[in-house]
């Protein structure tokens, strides 16, 4: 019997491992929202840390239990059935087993007593017929997945493609994105904040110089930078410059973005994203499997001219859109030095959300790829699929919080700005917080909901992808929904900060985001693989409650910040940016005389 208990102990390690990755996420999301926007009372939360703990250790000998009696059974099961090579026999006793097992779930049978209107056996029989032919599915998935794998593998086998060649390929890009977002994180706040002034004043011959001003200023910074590491970084001279030329694309892109998402041209965005994607796709195979180029250079240059076509397309719409004029590109810059605590908010932000991958790339769990090119799988695929959970939140932003909060925040600063009687202002007030209060509320849920839906159905989805996911990628995934989750409605909290021009409070949470998640994942790296993502989650739980806070108080003397917080006197802030500005105008002065002069002494 000791003998057994020795020989346990490491695998009752392992699945309460397993069993904290499946139960925290989900315990840690209850209680931020048990001590933020949904106070319980002690007892109840009692009442489920209790239940908590109970179900880790209930889940810890379940899962213990069916690998050392079920799992085995199951796998001999299995490899006699693939071995008799007969399809009715394999999808027969798959609809039996799938139909049997589900009969027998005392969750269904809870489930038939919930509904009076259908009778249990027949609710709990169509359920377990259903469960029985989508396992038959299963089982044809698996064998066309097979078919599937081996034609993949013979196609890579015709044009010469390597593991290791995938894996730069895919690093080059990743790096290359990573770079141009984080360049254009410091600029695109106050941009953005000079476009809408520009619109209001009804100004827009100033916007497409501003664009290239920008555009020239971010591709100065970002390719002397990115092309000292990419020197460096072990990549051949062709592939170098078609990173470098990647990036520069993928620059002029996201400033772009800006300017289209400011006139919420969503479409045109979307065309020249889907343009780009085809474009990518078919030059890439005619390239690669039809001409016979290097699997590397071939795709990078494709994903590269994809890129190029998108670029040309939102160029295409801001001439579109926006006269051409001769005002300077540079004016922008002086709005960097008026809100310069945006730069550092969008900066701060950015680096938040990417300093985990980064710091697991040199962790144990990360590879060299070639050279500086640095990855993890087993995190970053995760890491990118987790990410998209929050696509609810951001879209909820758009057509939900801004359509119901802006009409009254708008009506609330009008009164301040026409004159309103103290009564009126009040009652602005008091709406205009009831809305912002409900529509917070109901994007956590929201968000929520949608991670828990997502976690839930993740371990069948995931599985259905050739992507090779484990149990270590499952809790990685099932960590990092919840810690971008709690991202996205904290960056819903800060983006409210902004509308209120609390740009103080919205810079000290996004420096916190960035502080914590970098501090909490370097702490992780001391603890077992399995808890990686975790640094991310708290980091990210810390971003929410200081921007909720900062929010809360910010909003509880809002008439004070309104009027005794604004400056008696204009100031005009001429910092450094706004002295390059300066400077840059001058130069263009002097060579614009050059020129006309030059063309004088021509003719």
């Amino acid at each position: 019997m000791d003998a057994i208990l020795k020989a346990s102990l490491p695998k009752l390690r392992e699945k309460l491992l397993e069993a904290l990755q499946a139960v925290l996420p989900i315990v840690a999301i209850v209680l931020v929202l048990c001590f933020t926007i949904a106070p319980v009372s002690p007892s109840i939360l009692l009442c489920f840390l209790l239940g908590a703990v109970l179900i880790v250790v209930g889940i810890m000998f379940f899962t213990l239990g069916a690998e050392m009696s079920m799992t085995p059974m199951g796998e001999r099961v299995g490899a006699v059935l693939t071995r008799s090579r007969k399809l009715p026999v394999i999808l027969g006793v798959g609809f039996l087993l799938g139909f049997l097992i589900t009969i027998s779930e005392p969750d269904l049978q809870v489930l038939a007593n919930q509904v009076p209107s259908i009778p249990n056996q027949t609710l709990i029989f169509s359920v377990a017929a259903g469960v029985g032919l989508f396992l038959t599915v299963a089982f044809l998935r698996m064998l066309l997945g097979v078919a599937l794998q081996m034609g993949i593998l013979l196609l890579c086998g015709w044009v010469g493609a390597e593991r290791a060649q995938q894996d730069l390929l895919v690093c080059m890009i990743t790096y290359t994105l990573l770079f141009s977002l984080t360049v254009t994180s410091f600029f695109s706040m106050p941009v953005t904040r000079y476009l809408a002034d520009m619109l209001y004043e009804e100004r827009e011959d100033a916007i497409l110089p501003s664009f290239w001003g920008s555009s020239v200023l971010m591709l100065l910074i970002g390719c002397i930078l990115y092309g000292i590491f990419l020197l460096f970084s072990g990549a051949t001279l062709l592939q170098g410059l078609l990173c470098l030329w990647l990036f520069a694309e993928m620059i002029l892109n996201w400033n772009g973005m800006s300017y289209l998402t400011a006139i919420k041209d969503y479409r045109g965005i979307l065309c020249s994203f889907l343009a780009a994607i085809a474009l990518s796709f078919g030059l890439g195979y005619l390239l690669v499997f039809i001409l016979g180029a290097p699997v590397l250079e071939g795709m990078l240059f494709s994903i590269t001219m994809g890129y190029g076509l998108m670029m040309v397309w939102d160029v295409v719409l801001l001439y579109r859109y926006f006269p051409q004029s001769d005002d300077s590109p540079w004016t922008f810059l002086r709005w960097v030095d008026r809100f310069l605590p945006l730069a550092f908010t969008g900066l701060c932000t950015n680096l938040g959300l990417f300093s985990h991958l980064v710091l697991y790339w040199s962790g144990p769990i990360g590879v060299q790829v070639k050279g500086l090119f640095y990855g993890a799988p087993y995190y970053d695929v995760p890491a990118l699929i987790a990410f998209l959970s929050i696509l609810i939140t951001s879209i909820n932003f758009v057509v939900s919080v801004e359509v119901n909060f802006y009409p009254k925040y708008r009506d609330y600063y009008s009164l301040f700005n026409d004159g309103g009687v103290v009564g009126d202002i009040v009652t602005a007030e008091e709406e205009m917080l009831a809305v912002l209060n409900r529509e917070l509320r109901f994007t956590a849920l929201k968000q929520l909901f949608c991670t828990a839906g997502v976690i839930s159905l993740a371990g069948t989805l995931l599985n259905l992808l050739p992507l090779g996911f484990n149990d270590l990628m499952h809790g990685y995934f099932r960590t990092l929904c919840v810690g971008y989750g709690l991202y996205a409605v904290g960056n819903t909290v800060l983006l409210i900060l902004l509308y209120f021009t609390d740009y103080l409070g919205a810079v000290l949470a996004a420096a916190v985001f960035a502080a914590s998640t970098t501090a909490f994942t370097l702490l992780s790296l001391l603890f077992n693989t399995a808890f990686y993502g975790f640094g991310f989650l708290a980091g990210a739980a810390l971003f929410y409650l200081v921007a909720l806070f900062r929010l809360d108080a910010f909003t509880a003397n809002l008439p004070y910040r309104v009027l005794g917080q604004q400056p008696i006197v204009a100031e005009t802030k001429e910092h450094l940016f706004t002295r390059l500005g300066i400077f840059l105008e001058k130069q263009d002065a002097k060579n614009s005389k050059a020129d006309h002069q030059e063309g004088k002494s021509i003719t």
